[in-house]
């Protein structure tokens, strides 16, 4: 399913001391989780998790981008995006 995105990975199982796995779910970007990325890759990965999966289900919907003086580019989403 990564494969799907352009910029967005997810890391599905984290690995504790003792070797035992535990599901997660955390998107990604070049390896760093999302909480750590800096806001315009916040907005990037976001962009792309929506457009994938509104390509999925068929469905576009306009997309509101707070904070976008912190974006200097925006990834190509195919719907309308309003920027504040």
């Amino acid at each position: 399913a990564n494969s799907l995105f352009n910029l967005a990975r997810f890391k599905l199982f984290d690995t504790q001391v003792n070797g035992a796995l535990v599901d997660c779910c955390v998107a990604t970007y070049l390896g760093v989780p999302y909480d750590d990325v800096n806001t315009s890759a916040q907005m990037n990965l976001g962009l792309d998790i929506i457009s994938v999966v509104s390509e999925h289900y068929g469905v576009r919907v306009p997309l509101f981008c707070d904070n976008s003086e912190s974006v200097s580019e925006y990834i190509p989403a195919n719907t309308q995006t309003i920027r504040l």
